[in-house]
């Protein structure tokens, strides 16, 4: 039974966690990686990998074509 909670706690906590950035604030970001600050700078300004946000730039950059 405490497995089952701990697993569910996990599961909630990860979705909490996927939900933080709405598209506004990517696209933010995004942004300012493509302009004003190094990839590095701001993924170091925003706690993020450089992975996640080259999957942010490519679905931004994506949708303006």
């Amino acid at each position: 039974m405490t497995l089952v909670i701990a697993i569910w706690f996990v599961s909630a906590a990860e979705k909490r966690l996927h939900n933080k950035w709405d598209s506004k604030t990517k696209a933010k970001v995004v942004v300012e990686g493509l302009s004003e600050m190094s990839v590095s700078e701001v993924c170091t300004k925003y706690q993020i990998s450089k992975n996640q946000y080259y999957l942010w730039q490519y679905k931004f950059l994506s949708e303006l074509y």
